[in-house]
């Protein structure tokens, strides 16, 4: 059974592994048009739509996550600095959709590097 769960828990990594790798800002930018239409603006057009929204809200409050343990873990060594303020899922990814819409030109690289850019613009260290 230990040799079940082991050959599983691989098999998962390597399919996640795999689906991250095709994500890049491109298709980052389309889940997240998907999440502000449906989440925010309340206008489901398809299953597909939702589960691009998905797609959105879990790549980017996983690398909230990290981000705001960052801040709290490394306070002096931190690139960011999180004012402490409230924020919920929508203004993550609104924080997200805004720089990617403002940086076309890095559309090509992979998702989770610019989540981590779109925070530390928005949250730089003075």
């Amino acid at each position: 059974m230990k040799y079940i769960n082991i050959t599983l828990v691989f098999f998962l990594l390597i399919f996640t592994i795999e689906s991250q790798a095709e994500t890049n800002g491109l298709h980052l930018q389309k889940y997240c048009d998907d999440y502000v239409k449906g989440y925010i603006h309340n206008t489901w057009t398809s299953p597909t739509q939702s589960l691009n929204a998905g797609k959105c809200a879990g790549s980017v409050m996983s690398m909230a996550i990290m981000f705001l343990q960052e801040t709290n873990v490394a306070k002096e060594d931190s690139q960011y600095c999180f004012t402490g303020d409230v924020i919920n899922r929508d203004q993550f990814v609104q924080i997200v959709l805004k720089y990617l819409k403002d940086n076309p030109k890095k559309l090509n690289q992979i998702a989770e590097y610019l989540i981590l850019d779109s925070l530390r613009e928005a949250y730089p260290c003075n």
